[in-house]
């Protein structure tokens, strides 16, 4: 979801459709490595965010990502080693396909850079929909993004924010991103190779009752409050 400042009422459908997972996440050995990142983010969420600056940077290499995850479908289920059960998608093949057409015509971009602030709002909104078992940018305490990340800073004129309903590996997560299966718009992809977003923040909660979860929010720039106080609003009743 991208957001204007001069346009804060035109908000951006942007939710992944993907079926809950019922079952515990099973790590794997892809996910476990611990990539360089900031202290504040685990490894897999700085996992996350490489992941979509190799998308910006080389999105040639994301075709041969997505060929090859087109062995996975069978007509419109997808069973990839990461999933325990198969999911029923809409689209089918034909969105990779039409991804991989973008990609193919998408100029490089810069670097997105790790945003305390940003993976704050982040976790305020992943720590809510895993106790409340709530879906879309709206909060269960009626906060939208901007009013999350407001807490702990400022962004300049755009940001967005994309949520995941899945949590798999940090590659196939992106992939699912930029496939963004059903969703009119493609509006997961525009966020992940909008030219103006310079800095991102996510946020992973990989065990709930709900199922796992994870939100990413982007933002031209963003400036943290000085100093921040508090890690999280405080979800009762909810541990990470």
């Amino acid at each position: 979801m991208v957001v204007n400042s001069h346009s804060l009422l035109l908000i951006r459908r942007t939710l992944v459709l993907f079926v809950l997972l019922a079952c515990s996440l099973v790590v794997n050995a892809q996910e476990a490595k611990k990539p360089d990142g900031p202290a504040y983010l685990s490894s897999f969420e700085a996992e996350v965010i490489q992941e979509i600056n190799l998308a910006r940077a080389h999105p040639e290499k994301y075709v041969t990502y997505l060929q090859e995850y087109k062995k996975y479908y069978n007509g419109k289920i997808c069973l990839s080693p990461s999933h325990q059960k198969p999911v029923m998608t809409f689209e089918g093949v034909a969105a990779i396909d039409e991804a991989i057409r973008f990609l193919q015509s998408s100029n490089p971009l810069g670097h997105l850079e790790a945003s305390r602030g940003l993976s704050l709002g982040a976790k305020d909104h992943v720590l809510d929909m895993g106790q409340k078992g709530t879906s879309g940018h709206k909060g269960s305490d009626g906060s939208m993004p901007t009013d999350r990340v407001g807490r702990y800073g400022a962004w300049e004129s755009t940001m967005g924010e994309a949520i995941l309903f899945e949590v798999t590996t940090p590659r196939e997560m992106v992939m699912q991103l930029i496939i963004d299966d059903g969703v009119r718009d493609r509006g997961h992809r525009k966020d992940v190779f909008e030219p103006s977003f310079q800095m991102a923040g996510v946020s992973i909660i990989s065990r709930s009752s709900f199922g796992s979860f994870c939100v990413i929010d982007f933002a031209d720039k963003f400036t943290d409050k000085s100093p921040l106080t508090t890690d999280s609003v405080k979800i009762k009743g909810n541990k990470q």
